[in-house]
């Protein structure tokens, strides 16, 4: 039980924790406070200079104070295609394949193809996130994502197989490096209360594959080869 006879607290310690819970109560979700804790200036100041730091948070609530207008929603729908057509090279690669292997005589195994990609979009993650920082986040962005394409197109032309798991190679380094880019972009003009529209970009993600499941049953089901034996090229224009 609780020692009635214990000596009130001051009205100076009242006031102060009364004005602490109203302070606290009347923050809306996704509105932050500043914490004036030494803890967390200490946190900082390891992992990056104190300039930083204060630049950073001047930025943060700035970007809070303008809050999500057009010109973000704009970059959620931009960045979310950069995420689509990175998810469409991932799943058209896995899509030709069998129509590939079809029409070429000189595999040693069909699955090379996906090795070259992956390791394409290995070096991409590395190259193009330290280039970014370098030319800049717009020019990486657009420039992975014109270079992909391009590529891809050339693909279609393979003559042989080595051809072709070179070009997608190429392609996987745009893909790699566009991924990250896309998420540094986004999170750059987004205010903190709304962050979590980076995890819905998934949702474009998704987006691509359904796109690349759409010609594939329109294109691949009806001008590709289903037969290895006597498979031309004119025969399977189709991937």
């Amino acid at each position: 039980m609780p020692d009635i006879t214990e000596a009130p607290l001051p009205k100076e310690t009242i006031a102060k924790k009364l004005e602490h819970s109203s302070t606290a109560s009347s923050v809306d979700p996704g509105e932050t406070l500043p914490v004036e804790d030494s803890a967390v200036r200490d946190f900082y100041s390891s992992a990056v200079n104190e300039s930083y730091r204060l630049k950073s948070e001047l930025i943060a609530e700035h970007l809070s104070a303008i809050g999500t207008g057009r010109f973000q929603w704009y970059l959620f729908a931009v960045n979310g295609c950069g995420w689509m057509v990175d998810n469409f090279w991932s799943q058209g690669i896995t899509a030709v394949r069998p129509p590939v292997g079809n029409e070429f005589t000189d595999i040693g195994r069909l699955s090379f193809s996906s090795v070259a990609y992956y390791v394409g979009l290995i070096i991409g993650a590395f190259l193009w996130g330290t280039l970014a920082d370098v030319i800049g986040r717009k020019p990486a962005f657009n420039f992975t994502i014109l270079y992909g394409g391009i590529f891809a197109c050339a693909s279609a032309g393979a003559q042989n197989f080595t051809a072709f798991c070179a070009l997608w190679a190429v392609i996987g380094t745009a893909a790699g490096g566009n991924v990250p880019v896309d998420s540094i972009v986004f999170l750059e003009f987004i205010p903190q209360s709304h962050q979590w529209l980076l995890v819905t970009l998934s949702a474009w993600w998704n987006l691509g594959q359904v796109i690349v499941s759409l010609l594939a049953w329109v294109f691949l089901a009806n001008f590709a080869c289903s037969d290895p034996t006597n498979c031309t090229r004119q025969d399977n224009m189709g991937w």
